[in-house]
């Protein structure tokens, strides 16, 4: 993990610190979630498929602290957080940093660049990390266009000690929308092509989802969101079509 803050260090570094017409910014937080799960064949850590029954319910402690600078043209942003799950007898180790980066070319167009890893240990480690160049496009006041592209790496390294590499393109097109100061809608779409270094085992995706966020005051908000994805792990004949659906009061 220390190469994870170490790269968010530098890329802090990078940019000047003169000018009087820059902004910092620091924040932290701390949340809470908490839930049970209906299929328990489904990790809720790891996100993914088991041979043993995982616990139905889950506990998550989750603090984060981050660091923003904006100048007029540019605006710079790096995060950490951690996850604790109190519940689990195994004490999961996640970490995770991210930076962003914008520069505004005019009022209307701007290039930026996102990237960062995680870290997670469950029985086995799992490292990953991302580099996602963007470009964005708001050509109304209320309306976001975003189209991402780049490189993410995967390695996971299992009890006896062997670490398979999995590299993957992936590029995403986000489109936002806001009617109201109390509305936000966000559509998302993706493709992912990727392959292992072991084997040489081809994976990737296709996937589509929709959010709605709805402020009722200013303490609350109630947030739906639904999705679906095709996967696909060597087999091009052979895919597997997900859906998803979800509904948050924050």
């Amino acid at each position: 993990m220390w190469r994870i803050l170490l790269g968010l260090s530098c890329l802090l570094g990078l940019l000047p610190q003169s000018g009087s017409a820059q902004q910092w910014t620091g924040t932290a937080r701390l949340a809470l979630t908490g839930g049970y799960q209906t299929n328990t064949y489904l990790d809720p850590v790891l996100r993914s498929w088991q041979d043993r029954s995982s616990a139905p319910g889950l506990a998550a402690l989750t603090p984060q602290v981050g660091i923003a600078r904006k100048a007029r043209r540019t605006r710079l942003a790096a995060a950490v957080r951690t996850r604790l799950y109190p519940r689990r007898a195994d004490a999961p180790q996640f970490v995770q940093g991210h930076a962003q980066a914008r520069y505004r070319l005019s009022p209307s167009w701007s290039v930026g660049a996102s990237g960062g890893g995680t870290r997670l240990r469950l029985g086995s480690s799992e490292e990953s990390w991302w580099g996602l160049p963007s470009v964005r496009w708001t050509p109304t006041s209320n309306t976001a266009v975003t189209a991402r592209g780049g490189l993410t790496q995967r390695y996971v390294t299992t009890g006896q000690g062997t670490t398979v590499r999995q590299d993957s393109r992936l590029a995403m097109l986000n489109v936002a929308f806001w009617p109201t100061d109390r509305v936000r809608t966000e559509g998302r779409a993706y493709w992912s092509d990727g392959r292992t270094n072991a084997t040489g085992t081809a994976f990737g995706g296709t996937g589509v989802s929709v959010r709605g966020v709805y402020w009722p005051t200013n303490q609350w908000s109630v947030e739906a969101d639904v999705g679906v994805e095709q996967v696909q792990y060597e087999a091009r004949t052979t895919r597997t079509r997900l859906g998803r659906g979800g509904l948050k009061v924050a």
